[in-house]
Order: C-alpha cells, then sequence, then structure tokens
C-alpha cells in the first residue's frame, strides 16, 4: 500500500470504510445469533444485543457511504454508484431476517472490488494530484456570472466576504460594481498580495485565526478547499469546517453561496446548512466544469437557528443526484433578494499583518496626504530659533546626537557629541582631638554632567568641554 504520509484523503478514508464495513461483516451475524438465543430465554436479556445489532447496522451505512463519496473524488464512479445502491438496500434491511448469508455474500463482493493494491492506489493518486494546484481551486468565472445575476442587489452598500478569496477573482466579479464592498481571507500569502489588488480589504493567514465581525456580511462567498494533498499538514476535511466557522459572520437574511463537490455534502453538512438556512436551492456546474470537480452550489438565506433534521434528509438525497441536477445557468435573475440593511464591519483582521494593506488604505488616507504627501510651506524656509540658543539647549542638542555628523561651512569639520559623569569628592573634618588630629572625616560625592565635543578637522583633532 502507499505510506500514510503519502495518502491523500480519499484513499485513508476508502480504508477506513473498507475496515468499517469488513468489521460489521463479522459483528454483525454473531450479534444476530446471541439475539436469537437470548430471546429464547428472556427478551429482555435480548435487549443490549438488539441494540448493537441495530447500532452495527448504521455503522455498516455510514461505512458505505463513506466509501461512495471516496470513490467518487477518486474517480471510480461504477463502484461510487455500487456502493450508494449497497448503502439504500442495507438501509432497509430488516436485522431479523432468518439468513444474513446473502448481504454478507454482497457486502465481500463489493470490498474485493474495492482499489487496494499499489497499482490501483497509485492511478487514484494521480488523478487527485492532477486536479490540485497547491490545493488551490479558482471557480470558473462563467459560473460567477450566473450567480451575480441570480443575487437582486439593494440600494445600500453591501459587504461580501470570501474565507478562501485565492487571488481574489471570483469574489470581485460577484459585487457589484458600486456600493459593496469585499472582503478576502487568503492563507497563501502569494495569492493573498493578488487579491490586494483586486478586493477592498484582503486578511492574510489561517481564517480560522482572523478576527472577523459577525453577522455583518450581506453575502458569504465559501468556496472551501477540498483535497487534503500528500506534503501538506493538513489532514482533515474542511469543507464543514469552513461552513460551521463562517456562518456566524452572515447577517439574518443575509445570502450563503456554497460550492463544494456534491459526494463531499454529508449527512452533518445537510444539517448544518438547514439549522441555519432558509429557501435553500441546488445546482451543478455545468460542461467542463463539472467534469473536473464536480461540483454544485448550494444558496439559501441565513434564518434563526432552529430544528432542520426533516429537511436536511431531503437536502442530502437531493445533493446525491449530481449529474443529475439542473444546471446553474438555470437559476434566473434575481433568484435571492440581498436585506436592504446597512451594516459595518468593525473588526477584519488577519493573523498574518498585512502590509500591502496599510500602505493602500494609507496611500488613500486624505490625512496621511496632508501630513505627508504635500510640501509644508515652512519646509522650504530656512528655520532658525526665535531666541538664541542657551547652554542647556546646546548641551540637550548635543547629548542627544543631533549635532553628530558632517558640519559643512568655510571650515568643514566633523562633529561628535557625548555625555559623561563626572563624580566630585570633598571630605570635610568634623571632630578634631586634643592634638588637634583629626577624629573624622564627612565626605560628599557630587555626580555633574559634563560635554564634551569631538572635532575632526583639517588641521587636526580637536576637543571641546
Amino acid at each position: 500500500m502507499t505510506p500514510m504520509d503519502a495518502r491523500p484523503f480519499a484513499v485513508e478514508q476508502l480504508i477506513s470504510a473498507r475496515y468499517g464495513i469488513e468489521q460489521a461483516m463479522r459483528e454483525m451475524p454473531a450479534l444476530r445469533q446471541a439475539v436469537a438465543e437470548k430471546m429464547k430465554e428472556d427478551i429482555e436479556a435480548a435487549r443490549p444485543y438488539h441494540s448493537a445489532l441495530r447500532k452495527s447496522k448504521i455503522d455498516l451505512v455510514e461505512a458505505l457511504d463513506s466509501a461512495g463519496s471516496a470513490l467518487e473524488e477518486m474517480e471510480e464512479f461504477k463502484l461510487a454508484r455500487g456502493a450508494r445502491i449497497l448503502r439504500d438496500s442495507v438501509s432497509s434491511f430488516k436485522l431479523m431476517a432468518v439468513s444474513y448469508s446473502k448481504l454478507l455474500q454482497v457486502l465481500n463482493q463489493f470490498c474485493n472490488m474495492l482499489p487496494n493494491d499499489e497499482g490501483t492506489v497509485g492511478r487514484a493518486l494521480g488523478r487527485l494530484m492532477n486536479h490540485a494546484k497547491m490545493g488551490y481551486f479558482p471557480t470558473d468565472l462563467t459560473h460567477i456570472g450566473y450567480l451575480h445575476e441570480a443575487l437582486d442587489f439593494p440600494e445600500c452598500c453591501v459587504n461580501l466576504l470570501d474565507p478562501c478569496c485565492g487571488e481574489g477573482y471570483a469574489l470581485k466579479a460577484l459585487a457589484p460594481s458600486v456600493n459593496s464592498v469585499t472582503y478576502g481571507v487568503e492563507l497563501s500569502n502569494e495569492r493573498a498580495e493578488a487579491a490586494c489588488e483586486r478586493l477592498a480589504r484582503v486578511a492574510m493567514g489561517d481564517f480560522f485565526r482572523c478576527r472577523i465581525s459577525r453577522g455583518v456580511f450581506h453575502v458569504l462567498f465559501l468556496n472551501p478547499p477540498y483535497l487534503a494533498i500528500p506534503g501538506e499538514n493538513v489532514r482533515v476535511r474542511e469543507e464543514k469546517r469552513f461552513l460551521i466557522e463562517s456562518l456566524p459572520c452572515l447577517m439574518q437574511g443575509g445570502i450563503l453561496i456554497y460550492i463544494v463537490p456534491y459526494y463531499r455534502v454529508t449527512p452533518g453538512i445537510a444539517r448544518c446548512l438547514c439549522d441555519h438556512l432558509t429557501d435553500i436551492s441546488v445546482y451543478r456546474f455545468e460542461g467542463k466544469e463539472f467534469e473536473r470537480f464536480r461540483q454544485i452550489v448550494l444558496i439559501g438565506k441565513r434564518t434563526r437557528s432552529r430544528n432542520g433534521a426533516r429537511e436536511a434528509v431531503r437536502l442530502y438525497k437531493q445533493c446525491e443526484l449530481g449529474p443529475d441536477l439542473p444546471g446553474l445557468s438555470e437559476i434566473g435573475t434575481a433568484r435571492y433578494t440581498i436585506p436592504n440593511t446597512e451594516s459595518s464591519v468593525e473588526v477584519f483582521c488577519g493573523s498574518i499583518f498585512n502590509e500591502l494593506e496599510l500602505y493602500r488604505q494609507m496611500s488613500q488616507s486624505g490625512s496621511v496626504r496632508e501630513l505627508f504627501g504635500k510640501e509644508n510651506e515652512l519646509d522650504r524656509l530656512d528655520k532658525r530659533p526665535m531666541l538664541p540658543l542657551n547652554a542647556g539647549q546646546i548641551g540637550l542638542i548635543g547629548g542627544s546626537g543631533m549635532l553628530d555628523g558632517l558640519v559643512d561651512c568655510d571650515v568643514p569639520h566633523v562633529i561628535r557629541g557625548m555625555i559623561a559623569k563626572d563624580v566630585i569628592t570633598d571630605e570635610h573634618p568634623i571632630e578634631f582631638r586634643k592634638d588637634k588630629s583629626v577624629k573624622r572625616i564627612l565626605q560628599t560625592n557630587t555626580v555633574t554632567n559634563r560635554l564634551t565635543f569631538h572635532l575632526l578637522t583639517p588641521d587636526g583633532y580637536k576637543r571641546l568641554y
């Protein structure tokens, strides 16, 4: 097998799913037999074994579902469809069936068909790597155009957020040309610098470590990373994590645009969407774009949290249709109305300080231009003190180093000012013996600062006190 540190997530997921299927194949017949034997004695004694059998069936359904998603990502489409069909069959399988032999036979055949040797896994790895470009999947701008037309923008200024903005092309194309402020977050410094040229605000670094105001964005455009690629530190799926962490940024009534491969929509993701969104619609990308990444778009309107369990089941089944979903070009115009609510983004800070954004914002500031951009009238005048400098002022200037350097005059010279401490000790006799010798002496130390100027002149070195 491929070494663990070289496996993409889909391969690891398939290995884990296969292990789960094989474990259920061992557990379920044994538990079914235990239930039958205990029921002969006491139905209550059989209850724990029946609960364990039901749990094993649930785990088997989840393992088959996980295997289907992994196979879709590995472009093993026939096996993926088989996994989905088998999952649905297991879901309706009667736990108290007399014989499990046919079920076990089908499951065993399925496991034997899964890629598990160096060659098949290597080919799957190659396909995944061909799709990946440092984990960066820019969204097709034609499909962004369909989404732009589907949004009914209000008269007020609209805040748009993209937590994975890349170089900023998608969010810029989605936003209206006027009355909008685009906010992007990007992990790659190089892409973040490019995004600064297209978006109003760019936060650099990890989105999960950024500080961003909540409930203030009219539109949340979310196209999270899809693959965990060998060589990256991340070994977990990000689709659900990005969804959970970014949804609080969206205002009530705001529009979420969520782009993922259709096989990556899990029951948990569907539940999260249905708990927090209403009026959810699903479309697929079209043509070669769908063939590349199998992407779908889920669009909905933010609502207050609710129990969306029933809707989540329907949404999950709908996303499984994948290629049979309507194309995004069919979404129509002004399908979703954005709230006409003024909102201010008070906090938008990346985990890495963005010097480019600071420079751009300062260059656009009228106050900064007044301070630094224009030549002040006083700068063109020879400035002299209103009164002659006294000795103390000269000492401060010389000691601070402001007089250091080359003095270009009729007699050029180099000057260097230094301050040194002088200690003066005085001894005072305060008591005498009868023979007039000193018995006790009072000593007084006085510390003074002495300013010295060192001059290097054409005539040699000089020192002034």
